[in-house]
């Protein structure tokens, strides 16, 4: 008979008569863990949440208070802060388990569910244990006895179970076992513990350690394989990485160092962790067969044969074309190492990623050149052209219109001086830095000073003579002349200027006849100073 609890709507079955399955043993080496609830551990009061499954009861609230009939509560500390009625007790049945859980029950007064969890990764026709441990927790002994019943559902179909009999009463909290055993129709099932009695009085129970093992073994495969296919491939292969798998206990096994995977390893079914660990710069994902997968959680179903495989694949986060593999590119955050020009309209359209150096000027622009030869492309070179002067200063203005822009010209201005001599100053005031100031420094006798002041006097020199012409045009015609003489007429004498004064005749010198004396001759002026003849 099913039964619908209200808004619940949680699926239980009549209580499940007393069988040989009460307690039965599973035939073989139940082992294998496959699935566990041991409800956790840890200080104060918590709900089913913290669980692998769900219940229809009501939750006593987060502080230590009377659990009411049909309510429950997890705890790892069972007080009178709970009830008068229930054994004190700071232990669970989970063995080495400090401040471990367990799940405390006052059941309704009708019969009802009160715990269900799903079971998945089993291998039909394959055999597997259940197993669960209660406890009478109601120290009084009054009222009726606690009666549960485990049951494996395939959907709405219970496909078997057992149950615990009535839970004598004791002197202390006493923990009993109900196990049996199910052959698993499909890959998932649900696990019910449903309780029997329904009663207001009486029947309060703890519930811990429930487990699903099998007694069969099963072989894992784990393998890497690397795919490298970016423009600037990574260069890891499948023996860079180290797969691990480890089980719900703990215990792990690691693929030797080198080795790309673990070979037909036998272990037994349950769930485990599969990890790998290698070279950076690499998208990983692991698929299996045989196997269900959840994110890194595997459940090996008992006598499987799993074969799982983590893929890695090269990527290219800062798509500068070079895969992330620290080998290739060493820093994966930047487009500009090492090289930003692999794919340019794949770049960002905006950002420091797209003028690497930070000067202004784009990396397409700048490109991959080297004009002064520092070992810099220009892209990241802060001073293309070496001329002492940032290309964020020069720009890529062209001052001189010689098609060459002032960051790689290394005479901006033209002016025969180069930009490390002119520098950044302004010699002349004129708010035109020197190295693209052609007249930066007047009176230095530059070709363009020079120009000025040959066309400035030539000026000069026309004006003057306009206003010579026009005097004497006035003049003129103050005295009734003609104003403006044709071509060739004759200059009037009054207006012809002065001749010009002979240039006088210098005396010829002196010839000295004493041609026969070997003394050098006496100058003309030498007599003069010698001494006059004496007189008569």
């Amino acid at each position: 008979m099913l039964t619908c609890l209200g808004a619940a709507a949680m699926l239980v079955v009549s209580p499940v008569e007393q069988a040989v399955a009460q307690n039965e043993a599973a035939s073989g080496d139940c082992s294998s863990v496959v699935w566990t609830e041991d409800f956790g551990a840890g200080a104060g009061d918590v709900d089913i949440s913290t669980t692998r499954g769900s219940t229809p009861m009501r939750w006593n609230g987060p502080d230590p208070k009377r659990i009411g009939n049909g309510e429950y509560t997890i705890t790892s500390n069972l007080t009178e802060d709970h009830g008068g009625w229930w054994f004190p007790t700071s232990q669970d049945h989970t063995p080495d388990d400090t401040e471990g859980r367990m799940m405390v029950v006052d059941v309704a007064d009708r019969p009802q569910e009160i715990y269900r969890a799903a079971i998945g990764g089993l291998r039909p026709g394959q055999t597997y244990c259940v197993s669960g441990w209660l406890a009478n927790a109601n120290r009084h002994g009054d009222g009726r006895l606690p009666n549960v019943s485990f049951n494996i559902f395939d959907g709405s179909e219970r496909i078997a179970g057992s149950g615990s009999g009535d839970l004598p009463n004791t002197q202390s909290l006493v923990w009993r076992e109900t196990s049996f055993t199910f052959v698993a129709p499909v890959e998932q099932v649900a696990l019910s513990v449903y309780d029997n009695v329904g009663e207001r009085i009486g029947a309060d129970l703890a519930i811990d350690d429930l487990t699903i093992t099998t007694n069969g073994l099963a072989t894992l495969t784990v393998r890497s394989v690397t795919v490298n296919d970016e423009p600037t491939p990574g260069t890891a292969s499948a023996a860079d990485f180290t797969v691990t798998v480890t089980a719900e206990d703990d215990s792990s096994v690691t693929a030797s160092s080198g080795a790309a995977e673990l070979t037909e390893t036998e272990l037994p079914a349950g769930r485990y962790t599969l990890r790998q660990s290698g070279p950076s710069g690499y998208d990983v994902d692991l698929a299996c067969e045989g196997a269900t997968v959840a994110g890194d959680q595997v459940v090996v179903p008992a006598g499987g044969e799993v074969i799982c495989t983590f893929t890695s694949d090269d990527v290219d986060a800062d798509r500068d074309g070079y895969a992330d593999d620290a080998s290739v590119d060493p820093d994966p955050t930047s487009t500009c190492v090492p090289d930003p020009f692999e794919d340019p309209d794949d770049q960002p359209p905006s950002g420091t990623n797209n003028d690497c150096d930070g000067d202004g000027i784009a990396n397409l622009t700048e490109g991959k050149d080297d004009p002064d030869g520092d070992g810099l492309p220009n892209y990241i070179d802060t001073d293309s052209d070496g001329d002492g002067i940032a290309d964020a200063v020069e720009g890529e203005t062209d001052s001189d219109g010689v098609g060459v822009p002032d960051y790689l010209d290394d005479d901006s201005d033209g002016d025969g001086m180069s930009d490390l001599a002119e520098g950044v100053g302004d010699a002349d005031g004129d708010g035109i830095l020197d190295f693209r100031d052609a007249d930066s420094q007047p009176g230095r006798g530059g070709t363009s000073t020079t120009l000025l002041g040959a066309f400035t006097g030539a000026f000069l020199l026309l004006a003057v003579g306009a206003f010579v012409l026009i005097a004497r045009d006035a003049r003129r015609q103050s005295n009734g002349e003609p104003s403006s003489p044709s071509v060739g007429d004759p200059i009037p004498a009054h207006e012809l200027p002065p001749p010009l004064a002979p240039r006088p005749s210098m005396p010829p010198p002196p010839v000295n006849r004493r041609s026969s004396s070997t003394s050098p001759p006496t100058p003309p002026d030498s007599a003069a100073r010698q001494s006059p003849p004496p007189t008569a």
